[in-house]
């Protein structure tokens, strides 16, 4: 049996902590304060209520999970406990990896077939899997305008596409942003500062551009700098598009590059060919086995200690890396703006079971659940979790993504930028493969536009 009790203990210990500073700096203008912190309220006791209520006939049935072997998975199997308790159904969980996943979802779909009943997916393939004919519209099964509201807001606003009436086919269980992990030991380094300062003439601290970036990284790369402790200055995600498109899409938004102009496709530009030359710079200094690598890849090698910083998603960090390690801080991203992704959970559309999957949902979807799966591990993007004070000092990333000096965008391919779905994600296709090429040196950083351009000559317009 699990228990949760909301202290107020941290927020008083912040408040005195910051009262105590403000004496020891200005004691002779220093005023006393009496603060007063209103209780979160009583114990929440997780196993004892029964909120929900099934039909007879669907106690002692089972529904199957697909989900990313994660702490998503381990925190949904061990909490589901509280729904078979209510409900009488039990719950099967199959976990895989990122690839792996994909890979059964697609399968399952062209295959119709009803094995799993609910399945997780990534934000970014929801488009995809939506022309697949993956999942159930859920507007006519759940109460959806009750639930969006307890979102944070970049989630409703992404999930939504600003449209309130748009059909939802998966909701978010996880929300994942850009941020920056680094090795605090080799930035806070008093040697590799001197040197790093003698060698470009500023402080060695974590970037805040993407010009900053690459030549942090370069410092870093044991190719370029024989005294770099570490082998490589960071390691990209290369996976075709997913990967590589996450590493372009903040690098254009800082240059200010864009796909779309007045006339349609728009993508010969100097703001966008600077992003381009920047990421191919930016594998120079990378790992260089990267062109398969995903999140949970690119996390992976990066927590065997030779690689100085990387770029990637804060869901993959927490689940990869020990977070009790002195030696990782985080940071924003650099540029302007950060990808917002995560993962949806959403009913198989050829399940068998939807009633049953639907009060799953129902379930998954709480307050009172979003708060525990989050001590577990799995960070709701609820905003009962997401501004709670306690939770912020078990994650320190959470800060972050709080901070508003970067703004969170979601791609634009498959949304209402884009005609049609369908040529959003041939678009994506065609890009990070004239990307790679061009990393690889076979053609320029202007070709990558040009050949771009000419695939698609009257498909936006």
């Amino acid at each position: 049996s699990m228990s949760y009790l909301r202290r107020d203990a941290i927020r008083c210990g912040i408040q005195a902590a910051q009262l105590l500073f403000e004496n020891m700096e200005k004691p002779a203008i220093f005023e006393t304060k009496q603060i007063c912190i209103e209780p979160h309220g009583v114990v929440e006791k997780l196993f004892e209520e029964q909120t929900l209520t099934a039909p007879e006939q669907s106690k002692g049935k089972t529904l199957k999970l697909l989900l990313l072997e994660s702490n998503v998975s381990k925190t949904v199997e061990t909490l589901s406990r509280d729904f078979t308790a209510q409900t009488g159904i039990h719950v099967s969980v199959t976990a895989a990896s990122q690839t792996e996943l994909i890979r059964m979802i697609l399968d399952g779909a062209r295959n119709h077939s009803s094995e799993y009943d609910i399945i997780m997916a990534d934000m970014h393939w929801l488009q995809h899997l939506k022309q697949e004919k993956v999942f159930c519209r859920l507007n006519d099964l759940m109460p959806l305008d009750k639930l969006m509201p307890h979102y944070v807001r970049e989630v409703r606003s992404y999930i939504l596409s600003g449209n309130e009436g748009e059909d939802l086919y998966a909701l978010p269980i996880l929300a994942g942003y850009q941020m920056l992990a680094y090795r605090s030991d080799l930035f806070d380094d008093a040697l590799l500062k001197k040197k790093y300062y003698l060698k470009y003439g500023v402080q060695l601290c974590p970037p805040q551009t993407w010009n900053e970036f690459n030549l942090t990284a370069k410092f870093f790369t044991r190719q370029f700098n024989e005294e770099s402790p570490v082998e490589f200055g960071t390691c990209l995600t290369g996976g075709k598009p997913e990967g590589i498109m996450a590493e372009f899409l903040p690098r254009q938004w800082s240059y200010m590059g864009k796909f779309l102009g007045s006339n349609g496709l728009d993508m010969v530009s100097v703001a966008n060919l600077r992003a381009v030359k920047n990421l191919c710079e930016s594998y120079r200094y990378s790992y260089p086995d990267c062109m398969d690598f995903l999140e949970e890849e690119q996390v992976q090698e990066f927590a065997r200690g030779n690689i100085a910083m990387i770029s990637s998603y804060n869901v993959h960090l927490q689940d990869k890396l020990d977070l009790t390690n002195q030696n990782i801080r985080f940071a924003r991203i650099p540029g302007v703006s950060a990808l917002i992704g995560g993962w949806m959970l959403g009913i198989n559309a050829y399940s068998k079971q939807i009633e049953e999957s639907t009060l799953f949902l129902n379930w998954e979807m709480s307050d009172k659940i979003a708060v525990h799966s989050s001590l577990l591990g799995q960070i709701s993007p609820f905003k009962s979790v997401f501004y709670d004070s306690e939770l912020l000092t078990i994650y320190p990333w959470m800060r972050i993504v709080n901070e508003s000096a970067v703004a969170l965008r979601g791609k634009e391919f498959g949304t209402l930028n884009f005609p049609n779905d369908n040529a959003g994600r041939r678009l994506e296709q065609t890009l990070s493969d004239n990307l790679w090429r061009a990393i690889l040196g076979e053609i320029t950083p202007e070709e990558v536009l040009e050949n771009t351009q000419m695939c698609f000559p009257d498909a936006f317009r």
